[in-house]
């Protein structure tokens, strides 16, 4: 029985991938830690972000090859969460930018040098944060680019909270490693993730 639900589990799995030790460890982490009736539906991105750390070398990294190469992008989701308070507060298995739609060509261009490939693309009309463009590197750490622009954001949000929202009600500042970074407002925070315990006054 256990051989007969193993090998289930393991045949949508490349075998190319398998033989690596890290692709085995990958499913060994599904098959141990997650309940068997819902492991079957565990793929390789999931699995992926248990077991890989997004440090804030590796966000700093980020930024800096983007701001090389003009686009502006702001930090949103956990890390945007963490650079609001100026200090890391927990592990984070990726990176979430907010760009504009006209920077994801050179953003996709200056994040290759850095080895970050797009994965997969989300565009579901009905969420706040698509289009979503997610990219991992050799390492499994991942970045969303998320390219919806703040005047677009601005207008979901408005329509979210039921009064008129402007860019700057989106724009902060935080501090990763003592280096300032822009990320979104704890206000819009708030609203698009639904963050509890930050301040939005």
């Amino acid at each position: 029985m256990v051989a007969r639900k193993l090998g289930g589990m393991l045949q949508d799995f490349p075998l190319s991938r398998l033989m690596t030790p890290e692709g085995l460890f990958q499913r060994v982490v599904a098959i141990v830690f997650v309940h068997p009736r819902s492991a079957k539906w565990l793929d390789l991105h999931r699995v992926q972000r248990l077991l890989t750390t997004m440090t804030s070398e590796d966000v700093l990294a980020v930024l800096g090859a983007l701001r090389q190469a003009g686009v502006e992008a702001r930090i949103a989701g956990g890390w945007g969460v963490d650079a609001l308070v100026g200090r890391q507060t927990r592990r984070h298995a990726d990176l979430d930018l907010v760009i504009r739609d006209d920077e994801l060509e050179v953003s996709l261009e200056s994040l290759s040098q850095l080895g970050y490939r797009t994965m997969v693309v989300y565009d579901i009309p009905e969420a706040l944060l698509e289009p979503r463009y997610v990219l991992r590197d050799r390492k499994g750490r991942m970045v969303d680019l998320l390219t919806v622009g703040l005047g677009e954001l601005a207008a979901r949000c408005a329509e979210r909270v039921g009064r008129v929202v402007d860019i700057a009600w989106l724009e902060a500042s935080g501090e990763i490693e003592r280096q300032r970074v822009d990320c979104l407002s704890a206000s819009a925070q708030v609203v698009l993730y639904g963050v509890a315990g930050l301040d939005v006054s």
